[in-house]
């Protein structure tokens, strides 16, 4: 299974997570059978290219997104594309 984070910066275990998931620079992707840690990075319309950041992430099969506030309309997007957005709710930030 794929598990995709959304960070401010590639900094491996030290990544700072993002808390506004369209709008971070990249993704973190983690493969949990091969352990495998890999970025792709946000090229989605809300940085200025084209598409909705999880039409990018079914593009890499990515089966779970685990973010904080996670609106109504994003939810809805990861059904129609068969991921799963977990919102897990924010540390204070």
């Amino acid at each position: 299974m794929k598990v995709s984070i959304p960070l401010m910066n590639r900094d491996g275990t030290s990544a700072t997570v993002g808390v506004r998931f369209g709008k971070v620079p990249a993704y973190a992707i983690i493969d949990t059978e091969t352990h495998e840690l890999a970025y792709i990075d946000n090229t989605s319309e809300h940085m200025g290219d084209v598409g909705m950041p999880p039409e990018l992430l079914a593009k890499v099969s990515m089966h779970v997104m685990l973010c904080s506030g996670l609106g109504p309309g994003t939810a809805g997007s990861f059904d129609r594309k068969v991921l799963q957005g977990l919102d897990v709710p924010s540390a204070g930030v």
